[in-house]
């Protein structure tokens, strides 16, 4: 799970707390002598007392841990090293890789869809393509020049160094054909 979605679920959990407070304020403004007895008791009986405390400390932490969560950078910047020069590191992001590689797989005839996944390492990217392509095509040669396509555009286009380039052939698709009914 990813921090995001934790920090949202904490959140929620407050936000249930804070419900029921909410709820226990109305009902001790409503019934305030009944409240006030009852709170008396509890703040008399040492048992009580204890409870509330292992309680507040509880929340306490809870608390604390949301919000340390919440300073923290909850989502991480994903990118890959294109450059290192005089000047300073030159850095892509993997969305933008994502999208070049989009674009030059969408160049090479027969390929419906691709849905790259991108493994950044110190001396360059590694790329899945996970594709579909039309049936009636050489399915090696269509794959072989989707693989050379992509690592030439990356390379030119982002001066990525591309390591390796596998394809998966995820299923095979007709052109959609519309009938028409007479």
């Amino acid at each position: 799970m990813n921090s995001g979605k934790k920090f949202s679920l904490t959140t929620y959990f407050f936000a249930l707390i804070a419900l029921a407070l909410a709820i226990g304020l109305i009902i001790l403004a409503v019934w305030t002598e009944i409240a006030l007895q009852y709170l008396e008791n509890v703040l008399t009986n040492t048992d009580a007392l204890l409870g509330v405390g292992i309680a507040g400390v509880i929340l306490l932490l809870l608390a604390g841990r949301t919000l340390w969560a919440g300073l923290r950078t909850s989502e991480t910047f994903q990118h890959t090293l294109i450059k290192n020069g005089e000047m300073g590191e030159i850095h892509i992001s993997l969305e933008a890789i994502n999208n070049l590689i989009i674009k030059s797989a969408q160049a090479v005839r027969g390929v419906k869809e691709v849905k790259p996944r991108i493994k950044s390492l110190p001396e360059g990217v590694a790329v899945l393509l996970v594709v579909v392509i039309n049936p009636d095509l050489d399915i090696p040669k269509v794959t072989t020049e989707l693989q050379d396509n992509v690592a030439q555009y990356l390379q030119e286009y982002g001066g990525i160094e591309v390591l390796e380039v596998k394809v998966l052939v995820e299923n095979v698709k007709s052109q959609t054909k519309t009938s028409r009914v007479d």
